[in-house]
């Protein structure tokens, strides 16, 4: 397995999604790239940099974002308007 350790992050932000909670993302790799959505662990974990090193950065364009109440998202750990659907 080859590593592509190194990559620097392209852009970044945060998306509103009302409530008072935002969602963080980042973007890296090639602009122009076969695009590719990481998503993160279970609840409570978040995006790392170390992910980043499995995605040839010259064939992929990486979007990598936290989940709602998750790593750099915010708030941190806030669920007070998560409900669970059946």
């Amino acid at each position: 397995m080859t590593f592509y350790d190194g990559q620097q992050v392209r852009s970044s932000g945060r998306i509103d999604l009302g409530q008072s909670y935002d969602l963080y993302f980042e973007e890296s790799g090639n602009p122009e790239g076969f695009p590719v959505l990481y998503l993160h662990g279970g609840p409570g974990a978040g995006i790392d940099a170390s992910a980043r090193r499995f995605h040839d950065p010259s064939f992929y364009n990486l979007i990598m974002h936290d989940q709602r109440g998750a790593g750099l998202s915010k708030p941190y750990g806030g669920s007070n308007t998560i409900t669970r659907h059946c």
